[in-house]
């Protein structure tokens, strides 16, 4: 069933796809390397459906976001860098219409990046993928596009080399 994700992806099938997706979470079918579809199929399928609320429900799940007494979004300690869950959980919140809570998530993953960057032997490659969508997301396009910049520069630096 997992394997008709891409298919269903390609071929803008958002509601099937987005129920593969589901399902394959639920019954533990889903790898690390097929993650980014899922979380685009179940960002598509809430579009397309307006069913905001489980795909946030499964997002808050697989992304181990909590939220503090105050509101706060809370991260888990351990895990990727790419945060691709949380960032993909803050778009949704902020599409859903739930915009501060969308926006205070991105600020406590926006912030988590910047200080990880800080540490000493921190490779930027790791926040590549997701976090330009974090920070476009969070209306920072001079920084998204920035961070998009010298991801093509290493790239092509990779390729010369």
């Amino acid at each position: 069933m997992r394997r008709a994700l891409p298919i269903l992806l390609a071929e803008r099938r958002w509601v099937a796809a987005g129920e593969v997706a589901y399902a394959s979470l639920e019954h533990a079918t889903d790898t690390p390397g097929s993650m980014f579809e899922h979380l685009l199929a179940i960002r598509m399928h809430a579009r397309s459906s307006g069913d905001f609320k489980r795909a946030i429900t499964v997002l808050e799940q697989v992304s181990g976001v909590r939220w503090n007494a105050t509101g706060q979004a809370v991260l888990p300690e351990e895990g990727s860098p790419l945060r691709d869950a949380p960032i993909a959980l803050a778009d949704l919140l902020v599409a859903s219409g739930q915009r501060d809570r969308g926006r205070r998530l991105l600020a406590v993953i926006i912030a988590r990046m910047r200080q990880e960057l800080a540490m000493p032997g921190q490779a930027e490659l790791w926040y590549y993928l997701w976090h330009p969508v974090a920070l476009a997301l969070n209306d920072e396009p001079d920084a998204a596009i920035a961070m998009l910049r010298r991801s093509n520069g290493r790239r092509k630096h990779a390729a010369e080399g």
